[in-house]
């Protein structure tokens, strides 16, 4: 039986919104959930979305750790909190609640990328503002280190 255990499929369950379903890659199988999976021969379930939020994170996606049983969770989320106008503050309860779901799970937590170059910047007050937002989000997810995830 110990045999067995050691030798198991890791079980991988990747969070987040369209960073996480590899949006933009040539297809999912180059997202950056799926090449980690590939390295630690993983069984991969990737319920991200287009367009989520950490609500929608909350809803849709944390349901699954019941259901799953992951050995290893990344979450990628808050760009969409961002651009849909959420408040930092808005945005740390809902990590709260997602980082308190996640507690004693082993979690590699992701910030938002720098995305103030691109085009679409200009939608949503310049390539400034995008930078000083981004910032300030990936400052409030900080704050995880102290929700009682084990984080790498």
């Amino acid at each position: 039986m110990e045999r067995a255990r050691r030798h198991r499929t890791l079980k991988y369950l990747a969070l987040g919104d369209s960073y996480t379903i590899g949006t933009g890659a040539s297809d999912e199988s180059h997202s950056w959930p799926a090449i980690i999976a590939g390295k630690l021969n993983a069984q991969l379930t990737n319920p991200a979305v287009n367009g989520y939020t950490t609500l929608d994170l909350i809803r849709h996606e944390l349901p699954l750790l019941e259901e799953l049983k992951p050995d290893l969770v990344t979450i990628l989320i808050g760009v969409n909190d961002l651009v849909q106008g959420r408040t930092p503050d808005e945005y740390r309860r809902s990590l709260i609640t997602i980082y308190g779901e996640l507690s004693g799970l082993r979690v590699g937590a992701i910030s938002i990328p720098t995305w103030s170059y691109v085009p679409a910047a200009s939608d949503f007050g310049g390539a400034d503002r995008v930078d000083r937002l981004t910032k300030v989000f990936n400052a409030v997810a900080t704050l995880r280190d102290s929700w009682g995830a084990t984080l790498g």
